[in-house]
């Protein structure tokens, strides 16, 4: 992006709140414990890209996530949807 090298981390979601937004998880779990080894705010990415069951498309610059664990999907990241 204009010569500049972003790094991307990819989430994508189909999970709904009970309310109907989207919520989007923020940390990677794996081994046979489901043991949560990282979240995006501990790795080295500048913006996060989320694709939602819906196609609706996302880049988040990771300075405007504040959560660890989870990402609700609302009003005030419409600025960050991509068409």
């Amino acid at each position: 992006k204009d010569s500049a090298l972003i790094k991307v981390q990819v989430k994508s979601s189909g999970c709904k709140t009970k309310y109907g937004n989207y919520q989007v998880a923020l940390k990677s779990c794996g081994g046979t414990k489901g043991k949560t080894y990282k979240t995006v705010k501990e790795t080295n990415v500048d913006e996060v890209f989320i694709l939602l069951e819906n196609l609706e498309m996302y880049i988040i610059p990771i300075k405007e996530i504040h959560n660890k664990s989870t990402l609700t999907i609302c009003d005030k990241y419409n600025k960050y949807r991509v068409y």
